[in-house]
């Protein structure tokens, strides 16, 4: 129940944050990590176009926020993992498929089931993706490597309503 908490309050924060947002965007996603196997989350994209420049090629830029819970192969230890992102992303192009490339902040989150432990540990997200605009919805394919303690590679899959640029 903790976990949920934790991420309406961050999705809550992000949103009240960045209330000058110009596009907003909400969407589910599929995941794939080389170290917790496959997962599920939702992800919040705000548009910030005047963060750096009002023109050129970081006027588009915009914030991915993201909550990803992830279904680890429990063989010989079952445990849990979820982990919440923050990332800036800075369009390469503006085309019908718009290339991006960013970097943010991850906090993921280990509990081990059978020894009642758990752990927290900050990363530094690098990421690039494809954004696809279909008329109204909008789809994304993104890989993610997160460094720190919890080093991994995540794989992410999805679609997007509302804020197509």
């Amino acid at each position: 129940m903790k976990t949920w908490r934790v991420f309406a309050a961050v999705a809550a924060a992000l949103v009240i944050g960045t209330a000058d947002a110009q596009a907003q965007a909400f969407g589910v996603q599929g995941n794939w990590s080389d170290d917790f196997d496959l997962g599920i989350g939702a992800r919040l994209e705000l548009g910030l176009p005047n963060l750096f420049t009002t023109e050129g090629p970081f006027s588009n830029t915009y914030l991915i926020g993201s909550f990803d819970w992830f279904f680890p192969d429990d063989d010989p230890v079952e445990f849990d993992y979820w982990e919440i992102n923050a990332n800036l992303a800075i369009p390469i192009t503006a085309t019908t498929i718009d290339p991006y490339a960013g970097l943010g902040l991850n906090i993921g989150h280990i509990s081990v089931d059978a020894t009642d432990t758990s752990d927290t540990e900050v990363g530094l997200n690098l990421l690039g993706g494809l954004r696809f605009n279909l008329g109204n919805v909008g789809a994304f394919t993104e890989g993610r490597f997160v460094i720190g303690d919890n080093d991994h590679f995540v794989l992410t899959f999805g679609v997007l309503v509302g804020g197509t640029r």
